[in-house]
Order: C-alpha cells, then sequence, then structure tokens
C-alpha cells in the first residue's frame, strides 16, 4: 500500500493534565506504534474528564514521535443528578442504562472514527468508577458499533468495580475490546479471569522505555549524595519523612511526577521546612533528577518504574496498593509501610545494603523484559502483534 494512502490510527484517553508517568506511557505508545505502523499518520485524544497540562503538553511534543493532537474525544460524565441517582441505587438499570444510552447519542459523533484502521485505548488505571466507567465504556461501546476494532495498552482495574456491574455485565464490556487483552498486575487479571475474560499479565507500558532512559543524563549541577523525596499523600506524613531525613544529617529535596497534585504540599515544604523542591516538565527531566541522587524515597508507581529504569537506589513507601506490589514482587527488604514510619536507621540501613537492591531491581527489570507490553495490530493487514519490551 502506499504511505500516502495507510488509514491514520487513533489513540484515546490520553491523561495529559500533567502527571509525568501519563505522559511516559503515551511516549512509549506511540513509539510502539509507530515501530509497528511506519508512515502512519497517529492522531491523539486526549482524556475528555481530564483537564489538559499546556506548559507540559509542548514540552512533550517537543521530545516525543511526531503525532497530531486532535483535542479531547468524546463524551462526558454523567450529569449530577444521574451520578446521585446511580449513587443511591435508585435509577432504573444502573450504569449499563447509562452507558446503552451515551452510546446511542453519542455514535454520531464518534463516525468519524470510521477512518481509523484501529483505536488505541491509553494504558494505565483505567475503566474504574462511576463517571469514568460510564464515559470510557460508552465511548468503547459506541465505537465498536461503528465497526471500528479498539485496542487498550496494559492496564490496571480495581476488584470494586464488581459492586457497580454485575458478572455478565462486566464480561460483555470487557469483551468489547479487541483482543489481546493484556492487564498490568495478577490481580487485574484474576479479576477478569473470573467473569470469564481471558487477559495476558503484562508490563506497564513505560518498561517499553528503557533504551530512551538510558540515553538521558544525570542533571548537572546537583549535589549527588542528596535523598530525593518523590512521594505524595498527607502533608503532615510528607513533613514527618523530610524531617527525618534532615535531623538525620541528609540533603534533602522533593520532586514530584504530577505538580497539579503535589504543589500545595510541595510549597508549604519549602516554606515550613526549608526543603526546595523540581516539578519537571517532563518524564525524561525526572530521570536526569532521580541519576543525579545518591537514593529516591517514593510511594509513586511511575516513581518507581522510572527510577528502576535509570538504575537508582530505591527505598519504597508501600501505603499505595502498586508500590506495594512492586515491593512484593521485586523482594525488596529495605522499604517503608508509611511515610510517617520512615526513620534513621532504616535509611541507613538502605543505603548500606545499596549493592543488594539494586541487583533485585535489575533483575525486577529482567523479568519485565519477558512481559509483554503493549498489544498492537498492524494498520495494513489487521494483524495482532505483542510486543515486547
Amino acid at each position: 500500500m502506499d504511505e500516502t494512502s495507510k488509514q491514520p490510527i487513533a489513540v484515546i484517553f490520553a491523561n495529559m493534565k500533567g502527571n509525568l508517568g501519563d505522559f511516559a506511557i503515551l511516549h512509549a505508545m506511540l513509539l510502539g506504534l509507530g515501530n509497528k505502523n511506519p508512515g502512519t499518520s497517529i492522531h491523539v485524544y486526549s482524556h475528555p474528564m481530564r483537564r489538559d497540562d499546556a506548559k507540559r503538553m509542548e514540552a512533550f511534543r517537543l521530545a516525543a514521535p511526531t503525532y497530531e493532537y486532535c483535542g479531547p474525544s468524546y463524551g462526558s460524565k454523567p450529569g449530577k443528578l444521574t451520578m446521585m441517582a446511580l449513587k443511591l441505587g435508585v435509577l432504573p438499570g444502573g450504569l449499563a442504562a447509562v452507558i446503552r444510552a451515551s452510546a446511542e447519542k453519542w455514535t454520531k459523533d464518534f463516525r468519524s472514527f470510521s477512518k481509523y484502521s484501529a483505536v488505541y485505548v491509553a494504558g494505565g488505571e483505567q475503566w474504574n468508577g462511576r463517571g469514568l466507567g460510564a464515559l470510557m465504556f460508552a465511548s468503547l461501546k459506541a465505537l465498536r458499533g461503528l465497526g471500528v476494532p479498539v485496542y487498550c495498552f496494559p492496564f490496571s482495574i480495581k476488584p470494586k468495580l464488581s459492586k457497580l456491574y454485575s458478572p455478565q455485565q462486566i464480561k460483555e464490556l470487557f469483551s468489547l475490546l479487541s483482543e489481546p487483552l493484556v492487564v498490568r498486575d495478577v490481580t487485574s487479571a484474576d479479576f477478569l479471569a473470573k467473569f470469564g475474560v481471558a487477559s495476558a499479565v503484562g508490563a506497564d507500558s513505560v518498561f517499553a522505555l528503557e533504551t530512551e532512559v538510558s540515553k538521558i543524563p544525570p542533571a548537572e549541577g546537583r549535589d549527588a549524595s542528596r535523598v530525593l523525596l518523590a512521594v505524595t499523600g498527607n502533608y503532615a506524613n510528607i513533613a514527618a519523612a523530610a524531617s527525618t531525613l534532615k535531623s538525620a544529617g541528609y540533603k534533602v529535596e522533593a520532586i514530584t511526577t504530577c505538580e497539579i497534585e503535589d504543589k500545595e504540599n510541595l510549597e508549604r515544604l519549602r516554606r515550613e521546612l526549608g526543603v526546595g523542591y523540581w516539578a519537571p516538565s517532563t518524564w525524561q527531566g525526572f530521570v536526569s533528577e532521580v541519576k543525579a541522587s545518591q537514593l529516591v524515597v517514593t510511594n509513586r508507581l511511575h516513581g518507581v518504574i522510572l527510577s528502576v529504569l535509570s538504575g537508582s537506589l530505591l527505598y519504597p513507601v508501600t501505603d499505595r496498593n502498586k508500590v506495594a506490589s512492586f515491593v512484593k514482587d521485586a523482594r525488596i527488604k529495605h522499604y517503608a509501610v508509611s511515610l510517617s514510619a520512615l526513620g534513621e536507621t532504616q535509611i541507613a540501613d538502605a543505603l548500606i545494603a545499596r549493592q543488594d537492591t539494586l541487583r533485585l531491581t535489575s533483575a525486577y527489570l529482567e523479568g519485565r523484559r519477558s512481559l509483554p507490553c503493549s498489544p498492537l495490530r498492524d494498520a495494513e493487514n489487521g494483524e495482532v502483534h505483542v510486543q515486547i519490551s
């Protein structure tokens, strides 16, 4: 086929609110899709329920593979009265009825997507909640009604989804996704299997950026002995962790993978404790900073993944489920169960055990290399491929 006549492909639900982990996912998607479909135009639609971060979008575009940004995709979450009725359990037909009605309503809007040979849903934690889930499943249903194949990059789902849908509804909704379904964790795979939906356990798409990460140099002019706090959560707990590190004599700086979520806490940390912070515009900037540190304390999933890829020493905090799963899977011995539990002795022990921990994270990374990190469909012949990172 002549390259100028190739059907374009689309990415939908790209989260561009400013979370560097989501930008890293999109970067990995663009790399994989571009490599599998050379010469094919890739159109990216952001998530209609997320406000775009213009500054980070522009920074991302300058370093990412070529794509065309088409604005947010169609659709919106249910209105306030509908959401209230859903929460009270008094809406006839429940969420499934909302999804059916929305899909019918949006079909005319999605007709323009018939030009795409395939549509790919951005990876990450998707399909959950009432408003978010209804919007996404309705969009999926509208697209499949038009005959457009829809694939999803590795995703996670929460088991409490079963409280919102019947077993048959869960099976029907996820069966709308074209195979293969690749999930980011065993919990998601086990959940889907209970409802007769087959999936492959894969790795987060960001693991496909290993080669890209290896090319990024450490940030210049930094004190390489510093300890970086890449954490989110309650301010009192963050401040307690920073105070513990400072009292132990470490140079402490904070860094965020999502400024919009963490800025208030980090500004307060700077005012009250004199702890400066970094808010990189790109995921590459985050990698550059962690490479110029002796230890990264983090409870953010992509703080963990990007640190592992960069070969940096991690001290995970397991007060968030996905980081707890990483600690278990990687058999990490030195970690804190919460920010408030972080202590001087534990940090000192973690630094002494540096080489042991790096061996464990290296082995964990080796294990990720054998897992699928994206479902890819060749735009010309419809053949499904599973990319190995």
